[in-house]
């Protein structure tokens, strides 16, 4: 009789053990939800922003500075050599513009999640094992596996966001410094 209590009582503290362990793997998945939407939610300021750093560059190239620009190669003068320089910009705008732009439409690629298996059916197979064994072999094993599967995905997300940060920094950078050679070459010209 003693025998079956202890076992009673072994397996009273593995389900409380499994209830503690389901209760932090469901909170685990839920913060790896929340961190998949998040970085959506990131990319698509970010493509915010440079949208309307795209329209400033747009608006200031359809202006009347843009008429100031001279490509006189003989002799170079400093017109001619700043408007080389903000074509030269120009170029480098559009290949970082581009890849931020790619990187963070990649970014807002949909992840799969895996959902829990259908209980119905596991009910049924696992029919004849108690409830701490089925907490184990079809709950927690469920969410650990969910959570590992998006462990990556979230990783990807995550890598592209911060490539497409440090070059927004460098676009942004070039955008200003063309409208400033925009500025110099109307007050020069």
């Amino acid at each position: 009789m003693s025998e079956v209590n202890l076992d009673e009582k072994d397996l009273s503290d593995w389900s409380e053990k499994y209830d503690i362990s389901l209760n932090i793997l469901q909170h685990e998945y839920s913060v790896y939800i929340d961190t998949i939407r998040n970085c959506d939610e990131k990319a698509n300021k970010y493509l915010v922003v440079i949208s309307i750093f795209i329209a400033g560059l747009f608006t200031i190239l359809a202006s009347s500075f843009i008429d100031k620009l001279k490509f006189n190669f003989n002799p170079l003068d400093l017109v001619s050599l700043l408007s080389l320089v903000f074509i030269g910009n120009l170029i480098l705008i559009g290949r970082y513009g581009f890849k931020i732009i790619f990187l963070l439409l990649d970014c807002l690629d949909f992840v799969k999640t895996r959902r829990m298996p259908d209980l119905l059916i596991q009910l049924k197979s696992q029919g004849e094992t108690n409830s701490t064994e089925y907490k184990y072999i079809v709950l927690i094993t469920a969410y650990q596996e969910a959570i590992n599967y998006m462990e990556g995905s979230i990783e990807i997300k995550q890598n592209k966001i911060r490539s497409a940060s440090k070059r927004m920094k460098k676009f942004i950078i070039l955008i200003v410094s063309s409208m400033l050679i925009l500025f110099f070459i109307k007050l020069i010209g």
